[in-house]
């Protein structure tokens, strides 16, 4: 885990305080009751004022699981919105990308129930829309976050490529990643927020596999597609929130 994991829990346990308070349009008092702590210092959590203590932080985990937060039920509720505000014709995961504490909590709830992924030496991704999710991912477990760039640095010694194809476009869309970076490294995560073909997540494991480095697990905020060319993941029914691909 990172060196500073028990700052980016506080972090995600209080926006878990606050996802849970707006959903079950909870008060103060309510949750001071049920956690038994002082109402005060809720106020003083929920207002970022302070961190939670390490013993009100196991109280909080606790009530947390207890009210059935889940990753997925996060992912899920900002999916069931953006899909009921665009008419069902555009998923975007945009806003999401851009609260960073609500992706420190749905990266810390996903690790603490998936503990296997702290098995990986890095992350990768691909610019742009995956970055801040396979970014703060990679800061929880404390690991190297990688990504594909569409464009190759003129200061790398040697890279990695993958080509896309474009078939709406008829072209094929090259991918760079420095090799530098993935040296020494062995077991990686693919962390993606929307599959739409699955193209992309597949040349990204093969070109992983090339390199010599085992791909751990596929992890995806939502998939539009219902298979994933290389691998049978878990049970995906539509828009399938945190999809995990296991190798």
């Amino acid at each position: 885990m990172s060196n500073n994991f028990e700052y980016f829990e506080s972090i995600a346990l209080i926006e878990g305080l606050k996802e849970i308070k707006e959903e079950q349009n909870l008060t103060i008092e309510k949750i001071s009751q049920e956690l038994n702590v002082n109402k005060s210092t809720i106020s003083r959590y929920l207002n970022q004022q302070i961190l939670p203590t390490s013993k009100h932080k196991e109280k909080i985990i606790i009530w947390l699981e207890n009210k059935g937060l889940e990753a997925s039920v996060i992912v899920n509720r900002y999916v069931t919105q953006m899909l009921t505000a665009s008419g069902k014709k555009v998923l975007s995961l945009t806003k999401l990308m851009n609260q960073p504490k609500k992706l420190f909590l749905i990266s810390y709830l996903f690790i603490k129930k998936n503990p296997w992924v702290q098995d990986t030496d890095i992350v990768i991704t691909v610019e742009t829309e995956g970055i801040p999710f396979a970014t703060i991912f990679g800061l929880l477990l404390g690991k190297t976050v990688a990504y594909f760039r569409k464009q190759r640095s003129v200061t790398w010694p040697d890279f990695i490529r993958i080509d896309l194809e474009r078939a709406e476009v008829a072209v094929t869309e090259p991918l760079f990643l420095n090799r530098e970076i993935v040296q020494g490294k062995n077991k990686a995560l693919i962390l993606d927020d929307i599959v739409r073909s699955g193209e992309t997540i597949s040349k990204l494991h093969e070109g992983l596999t090339r390199e010599g480095i085992q791909t751990l697990g596929v992890i995806i905020l939502t998939s539009l597609t219902k298979k994933i060319p290389f691998s049978k993941p878990k049970p995906i029914h539509g828009f399938n929130p945190i999809l995990t691909v296991e190798f």
